[in-house]
């Protein structure tokens, strides 16, 4: 599905499931990404500042100049098998 550039600023998503969606550019800002995950996906440039929820696998989506917040960001590590404390 492409989506490039698409707004989704200051949604909820509930049990989504992104797959093999170009998502290039887009605006995630502010959105509750309740259990919902991202695979093989093209993230590059997308906004995913202050949204909280998601789960991305950071081996199978493509994520260069994507925007994260923090402490949300570090859960991207999850992915890759990473605990942290």
């Amino acid at each position: 599905m492409n989506l490039k550039n698409f707004k989704f600023e200051k949604n909820n998503f509930q049990e989504t499931l992104f797959y093999k969606c170009n998502l290039e550019g887009a605006n995630l800002k502010s959105c509750d990404f309740l259990k919902s995950e991202f695979k093989e996906n093209n993230l590059q440039k997308a906004d995913f500042r202050n949204s909280y929820g998601y789960k991305i696998d950071i081996n199978s989506n493509k994520l260069k100049g994507a925007k994260f917040s923090f402490p949300e960001v570090i859960t991207l590590l999850e992915s890759i098998g990473i605990e942290i404390d």
